[in-house]
């Protein structure tokens, strides 16, 4: 809550103000840069004598324990080395040994207090602390045994005062006595508390050498504060600065940026409430005015722009739909003409191939009865016999039913194409009929025939059908037939184009999840992924000027997909041929034979 008030009333604040304020801070950062040095060079030099005060302390008590240690271990071996004559010394030795003794113990137990008790300077333990403190509990069980021993002396031996000064056997037995303390022990025991006062001796002249640097520590604490101050002086001016300039270098970006992008809808941001905030306001409203301007223009160029768009792609559907009403009207007026032609023709054909028997009857009859003649008149007129020498009988009798079969094949080719003409024609019917593929297929394959021969340089394309049994299928039967003839002439001239020395076309039909396949191959050149995606669409052809509309495969589209639901797939690979699948329901719902368009599709030119 207090951040955004004093960032509000920084933004209230004048120019000026902001200066004297900058400034000031400065000058109040320095003094208490340097002063805030000695305080703190104050604070580490008293902490620095407190410390070797303590370090001393430590040092007292352990040189305390040390000398009482070695006065009493004194007076234990001056005991064992007293003579007889010397039993008044060797009374005094007792005395000074328990006294020493007792001073020893309380020795001990002031250090174990003193380090149980000693307050933290600062924070910080005293460091000798820790070392004295491993001693004690170490040594602590030697001390113990150690003492026990002494007190155990000078009780046998202030037991038997009485006796000491008649009983000679006595002192030596006392003198002669080993101490139950193992000797080693405690030369063990002074070794380490020597070491221990020499390094804790150490730490004294450490800590007195600080002392005696801590003149320049302050000076350099203060050196340090004073930098440390300017450094926060220096970020305290610039910090300033920026609070003045940046206003004005947002404005000035803003401003570049308006008239670099044209970018109306810029704002320069409201930084301050000085005089340069009052300049961003009034830039703020010019923008704004400007934008409100280009606005309303560039919404009557769109709404120009948008009628523009709107004529060109009219006028493109109208295009499109005048080239596909011409194509269809070509096409069913083209299927019209070939089922008329078709039926014109079916008449004196049935009639030809009808008399071919009779005639070939009737001509045997006659050859039949020349035959006769000849038996019967062996020597005939010599006008007979002129008029037979020119006829050439003998040839005439091989040759005549020869040219009667050859009638008869080429009407029986005749009524052929005719039902072909008249299965493939029924692409103007309007009916939706239950229709056999197979017999769609092949009769686009009896058109196409002729193209299917040899023509060099284009070698002969072989047809290789691979027939499962289908159902019948409901379909646009003329409809389908265009399908198969577009995608068999595709095949057919891309073959022709690569000349492929064994040009082959693979047609196949199956049956799968009540669809009916149909799949035509060619191992010719293949066609590029590029292509492939534009395959479908209308008016796209990869053939010269003349040879192709860029109609067919897109009507093809039309017809498998948005007529019979069903599904036109391309598959392609360079250099490995091309393969077409077609996929149409066996039967057509209700729902989708009622959204059927009623338009027609005839023979299309190939794509």
């Amino acid at each position: 809550m207090a951040k955004p008030r004093l960032r509000n009333l920084r933004k209230r604040v004048r120019l000026r103000d902001k200066i004297a304020a900058g400034y000031l801070g400065v000058l109040i950062i320095s003094i208490g840069g340097v002063l805030l040095g000695y305080l703190v060079g104050d604070y580490f030099e008293y902490k620095s004598i407190k410390t070797a005060e303590a370090i001393s302390e430590s040092l007292d008590h352990l040189n305390h324990l040390q000398v009482s240690l070695l006065r009493t271990h004194n007076y234990r071996y001056r005991y064992q080395l007293t003579s007889q004559s010397e039993d008044d010394s060797l009374l005094n030795n007792i005395d000074n040994l328990i006294q020493h003794q007792s001073e020893l113990e309380s020795t001990w137990l002031t250090l174990q207090k003193y380090t149980e008790t000693t307050p933290v300077i600062y924070g910080v333990k005293n460091p000798t602390l820790i070392p004295i403190e491993r001693f004690l509990i170490k040594n602590n069980t030697a001390f113990e045994a150690y003492c026990d021993e002494l007190e155990k002396l000078a009780f046998d031996l202030t037991s038997r005062q009485p006796q000491v000064k008649n009983s000679e056997a006595s002192t030596v037995s006392l003198r002669s006595a080993e101490p139950s303390v193992n000797i080693s022990d405690i030369d063990n025991f002074s070794e380490e508390l020597r070491t221990l006062i020499q390094q804790i001796r150490l730490q004294s002249n450490t800590a007195k050498a600080s002392i005696e640097s801590t003149d320049i520590l302050r000076f350099q604490i203060s050196i340090g504060f004073v930098l440390v101050s300017i450094g926060v002086a220096l970020a305290l001016i610039i910090k300033l600065s920026q609070a003045i300039t940046a206003p004005l270098i947002a404005l000035n970006r803003v401003a570049r940026a308006v008239t670099s992008s044209q970018n109306f809808t810029l704002q320069a941001p409201l930084l301050s409430s000085d005089e340069v905030g009052d300049l961003a306001v009034s830039m703020n409203q010019l923008i704004v005015s400007v934008h409100d301007l280009l606005q309303r223009l560039e919404d009557k160029t769109q709404a120009i722009t948008e009628q523009k768009t709107s004529l060109e792609q009219a006028i493109a559907a109208l295009q499109n739909a005048q080239l596909q009403l011409i194509q269809q009207e070509k096409m069913s007026a083209l299927g019209k003409l070939v089922a008329g032609v078709a039926h014109e023709i079916n008449n004196p054909v049935n009639f030809i191939y009808g008399n071919i028997d009779h005639t070939k009857r009737y001509i045997e009859d006659l050859l039949s009865l020349l035959s006769v003649y000849q038996f019967c008149y062996p020597e005939p007129l010599p006008k007979v016999q002129n008029c037979l020498e020119d006829l050439d009988l003998e040839f005439l009798s091989n040759d005549l039913p020869k040219v009667m079969q050859s009638m008869r094949l080429g009407a029986e080719r005749i009524k052929q194409i005719v039902v072909s003409l008249r299965t493939f024609s029924r692409m103007d019917e309007a009916e939706y009929k239950t229709v056999n593929l197979h017999d769609g297929l092949e009769s686009t394959l009896v058109l196409l025939e002729h193209r299917l021969k040899a023509n060099p340089p284009s070698p002969a394309i072989h047809i290789t059908k691979t027939y499962e049994d289908l159902p019948p299928v409901a379909c646009y039967a003329g409809q389908i037939n265009q399908v198969f003839m577009n995608i068999l002439t595709n095949a057919i001239d891309a073959l022709e184009e690569s000349q492929t020395t064994d040009a082959e076309i693979l047609i196949s039909t199956s049956v799968r999840a009540e669809q009916a396949i149909i799949t035509i191959s060619d191992n010719g050149p293949g066609i590029t992924k590029a292509i492939q995606e534009k395959i479908f669409d209308p008016f796209f052809t990869t053939k010269a000027v003349g040879k192709g509309t860029g109609m067919g495969m897109a009507i093809s589209y039309q017809i498998v997909v948005n007529k019979h639901h069903g599904q036109l797939l391309c598959d392609s690979s360079v250099e490995k041929g091309t393969t077409f699948t077609i996929q149409l329901p066996l039967k057509l719902l209700e729902g989708n034979q009622s959204t059927v368009e009623a338009k027609q599709f005839s023979v299309s030119t190939p794509c």
